[in-house]
């Protein structure tokens, strides 16, 4: 046993003989007192200096009477934590005014409680015990004290001084008795001082830490047991790389400690802490070792790993395929022996030896060139056999473009397949191991195709028939002189149907010109038959030059496309003959009608339209005559008319007028027009069908919503809305939404909406609506307005309708 503990030993049996003297008769009453100190990391028999416990005191094997406990303020319990006036106080303040708990057992077996209020005085602390009514007039002995409880103890922090104290519990007042209690107070690794260790070290290597453990009173610690924990600085984990040292290095007498850490990890940077704890067993205590808040951890320190020596030369990342006659971005790197191949510490300029080659009938050839510079490289000027990495530096970029002579690329390639040719590439230095990367030359004229509409459905974005669709076409990569940039090429399109009604598909236009319109017969762009050569097809195909550069063109397809899936494949052929196919391109086609409606033949018809309706072949730029017409609504359709009429409220010198519609107006939303059918002649039974394409207009002003003024009375009224019953099954029929949303704009002079009816053509099944009833009190009634319908709406005041749906944009090439 060290000279400190038979010192510590001594000092305990001096104590304990003085708490045996001062206990007197107390003790001869056989009675005990036992003390249970609680915190993480010793038992309840001891504590740590300047450690802070939570207390019990529990007293036996007394003989008090119970009815002193019966009146207020009648016995009063103090505790005296240092009864002998040792050296340094223990600190009571965390108990100031708490109340703490206290139990009395009485020898006919019962409990009972109260909760005093603690005074505190020094290193005393004292109850006044409020009175326990249940005890007026007993007859019963207390045999049993408990001050505090698991849930309320008095909290207590011991001095940093290594001692045994005799703790006190005395009873006065009624009843008079007085307890004592050994208890001892032990040092623990409070810090770690005077650390040394190396920043900056060498990967593969060992950091050497040194340090002092000491106390609470910066006094050093022997036998202390170190461990270093060494983690990545950015890691979260310090298990990562796990403990270093514990267990193996343990303080000398002064509390000093010397630590090697090896740092077999990769360069970067690294952060250390040091673990200590005790490491004696005193009196039969065992630390809680296995608990980690029982050890004192030190803040992180940091340190850096760097490359020692380069021993390798290596290429930092050896890519699977070069792209021919491209440059390639590749970098060398120094690395060191470590087994994490570090960048190495470069201290000299090392001059870099630069190959790339093929074996052509056991003989090698240049298979491409070096350059320093991306500039240098894409001017194909300034080519390399060498590169420095100079002193201080580890890596280097260079450039490759690899070659290859004619007669050694595979006839494949000039029919358009690809290629890869075995290639060899090394950076090499004096005195140090060489890098091979073994790679290829990828050889190929892949030509690709992409297609994407340029109208398509809201809800799965399927492309609508009729309307164009935007392509383009390139070459990936130019293998043989044969295939030049600057020749001229033929591009042929084609288009197969998908599915058992498939085959090949020749209805469709192809041209470099854009009109972003609506063509149901694909005849937007007249046939130029001077425009392409070299194709059997000659209105599905165009020429090109610069074929590396993406070609874009545009794909007009017919109506009757609609429903269909079909696969579009382009092809390249210069003027040799060679012809390259590009990949497919599969696109679905949906119809390009958007609403319809069902018109009984031979009646007034009453109709609307939610939104600008498309003209053939034109472009909805703005202009106003750029917009659908009822003959594009009615005529095209084959719905026969005699008289088309309306409600202007501006028409004449005064307003609220009938008006005659000529059929080769624009058909406007807001607005609702009656429209006298005719017979559909002789074999005609069924009901006229008015489909609705809407314009997709070129610019983003032209998508706001319409606005329409209105005047005080009547006012026939179109609707326009978003479709809510997309799911019923009828989405190109039935379109709508609810009256507040439809009529919204105008409901502060509304009075009342009519719907003239069903036999009219009308959707809606309500007869009239109002939004004020007869006490002025607002309805919360819902009506449903549907798109294609017309309603007649009273307004006190002039008002505006505003559009709930504004137009479609569609990309026209400006």
């Amino acid at each position: 046993m060290s000279q400190r503990n038979n010192k510590f030993m001594l000092i305990m049996s001096i104590v304990a003989l003085c708490c045996f003297m001062f206990a007197g008769a107390a003790m001869a009453a056989d009675n005990n007192l036992e003390v249970k100190a609680t915190a993480d990391c010793f038992g309840p028999n001891y504590a740590l200096a300047s450690g802070k416990a939570t207390y019990v005191f529990e007293a036996t094997g007394l003989n008090l009477n119970a009815s002193c406990f019966g009146y207020a303020d009648n016995v009063t319990i103090a505790i005296d934590f240092d009864s002998t006036n040792k050296e340094g106080d223990f600190d009571l303040s965390a108990t100031t005014g708490l109340t703490v708990p206290v139990k009395v057992y009485t020898n006919d077996g019962n409990w009972y409680f109260a909760q005093p209020t603690a005074q505190i005085a020094g290193n005393v602390v004292t109850l006044s015990i409020p009175a326990m009514q249940e005890l007026v007039n007993s007859e019963a002995k207390v045999n049993t004290i408990v001050v505090g409880d698991k849930l309320q103890n008095i909290i207590a922090t011991a001095p940093c001084q290594e001692e045994t104290y005799c703790f006190k519990m005395t009873v006065s007042g009624c009843c008079n008795d007085a307890l004592t209690k050994m208890f001892p107070v032990y040092y623990w690794p409070a810090g770690v001082v005077d650390v040394q260790y190396a920043a900056i070290e060498d990967a593969c290597s060992c950091l050497y830490v040194t340090g002092k453990v000491v106390n609470c009173n910066g006094d050093g610690m022997s036998n202390v047991n170190v461990g270093v924990q060494v983690k990545a600085k950015d890691d979260c984990n310090w298990e990562t790389i796990s403990n270093l040292c514990s267990g193996n290095v343990k303080t000398n007498a002064k509390g000093e400690f010397g630590c090697g850490i090896p740092t077999d990890q990769c360069a970067g940077e690294y952060e250390f802490r040091i673990v200590a704890e005790r490491n004696d067993v005193i009196s039969g205590i065992a630390w809680n070792k296995s608990n980690d808040k029982c050890k004192f951890v030190s803040e992180p320190y940091g340190f850096k790993l760097i490359g020692n020596a380069p021993v390798t030369v290596a290429w930092k990342e050896c890519p699977t395929n070069l792209k021919f006659n491209k440059c390639n971005e590749l970098t060398i790197q120094l690395l060191d022996d470590c087994a994490c191949k570090n960048l190495a510490t470069n201290e000299i300029a090392r001059v870099i030896k630069l190959d790339a080659f093929y074996t052509n009938g056991g003989i090698p050839e240049v298979a491409g060139h070096f350059y320093a510079t991306a500039q240098d490289c894409a001017a194909d000027q300034n080519q390399i056999g060498s590169i420095v990495i100079p002193a201080g530096q580890n890596q280097v970029t260079v450039y490759l473009k690899p070659i290859m002579s004619d007669v050694a690329i595979p006839e494949a390639v000039r029919q358009g397949g690809t290629v890869d040719i075995p290639i060899k590439l090394v950076a090499s230095s004096a005195n140090l191991t060489s890098a091979v990367c073994d790679t290829n030359i990828s050889l190929n004229n892949n030509l690709n195709l992409e297609v994407k509409p340029l109208a398509t459905n809201v809800n799965d974005k399927k492309a609508r028939a009729a309307w164009p669709l935007e392509a383009a076409v390139w070459l990936d990569t130019l293998s043989i002189p044969g295939m030049g940039a600057a020749d001229n090429y033929s591009v042929c399109v084609k288009a197969y149907q998908v599915g058992e009604q498939g085959g090949e598909l020749k209805d469709f236009v192809v041209s470099t010109e854009l009109i972003a319109a609506y063509s149901p017969d694909a005849d937007c762009i007249p046939c130029d038959f001077d425009k392409c050569t070299g194709c059997q097809d000659l209105c599905r195909c165009f020429n090109a030059t610069y074929c590396t550069v993406k070609q874009h063109f545009y794909i007009y397809v017919p109506e009757s496309w609609a429903g269909k899936t079909v696969q579009f494949e382009a092809s390249f052929m210069n003027e040799q003959q060679v012809v390259i196919t590009s990949n497919v391109v599969e696109i679905a086609f949906v119809t390009p009608v958007e609403l319809m409606r069902e018109l009984d033949f031979d009646r007034w018809q009453l109709i609307s339209t939610p939104k600008y309706l498309a003209k053939k072949c034109v472009e909805a730029n703005g202009n106003p005559e750029a917009y659908g017409t009822f003959k594009d609504l009615l005529d095209a359709n084959g719905v026969k008319y005699s008289k088309i009429i309306t409600w202007d409220e501006t028409a004449g010198e005064e307003i609220n007028n009938w008006r005659v519609v000529d059929p080769t107006e624009v058909v406007e939303p807001l607005k609702a027009y009656f429209v006298k059918t005719s017979q559909r002649g002789e074999f005609g039974t069924a009901d006229y069908v008015a489909e609705y394409v809407f314009a997709r207009v070129t610019h983003p002003s032209l998508m706001m919503p319409q606005v329409r003024n209105l005047n005080a009375g009547w006012n026939l009224v179109g609707v326009s809305v978003n479709d809510t019953n997309k799911e019923d099954g009828r989405p190109l029929y039935r379109q709508s939404d609810d009256i507040y949303l439809a009529l919204g704009s105008m409901y502060k002079g509304s009075k009342l909406v009519w719907n003239p009816g069903q036999y009219l053509g009308n959707l809606a099944e309500w007869i009239s609506y109002s939004w004020v009833t007869p006490n002025g009190e607002e309805t919360d009634e819902y009506a449903e307005l549907f798109n294609g319908d017309g309603y007649w709406a009273y307004l006190t005041e002039w008002q505006q309708l505003a559009a709930n749906i504004g137009q479609d944009l569609i990309y026209n090439g400006k």
